[in-house]
């Protein structure tokens, strides 16, 4: 059964614009690094599986900047909103600071 959380992550697309085409892969990890920053750095999104807020940190934006591997990796923290709001809690991930939560995967 579709829902709108379904919905929500199928409508967003991610599409890569003819400016981002013609930038080396280093040089558009730091177009998005900008983009992420001025858009999602510091803020909250509430998840709607958990119920609590995430705070997106400069650490994990720094995460995400070094184990991005591919363009569409890169590409994908353009929705990282809709990600961080939707996304389903499949279970507990180690993490060096207790209590946090980590959302594992989306489904």
């Amino acid at each position: 059964m579709k829902t709108e959380r379904d919905n929500i992550l199928k409508n967003s697309e991610i599409n890569e614009t003819e400016y981002e085409k013609t930038l080396s892969f280093e040089a558009l990890r730091q177009d998005c690094l900008i983009f992420v920053q001025n858009n999602f750095q510091g803020k909250e999104f509430k998840n709607n599986t958990l119920g609590i807020n995430i705070r997106v940190s400069r650490q994990g934006i720094g995460e995400w900047k070094m184990k991005s591997k591919s363009r569409e990796q890169i590409l994908s923290i353009k929705i990282l909103d809709k990600m961080l709001i939707n996304a389903d809690f499949t279970h507990d991930a180690n993490d060096e600071k207790p209590g946090r939560y980590l959302l594992s995967s989306l489904s």
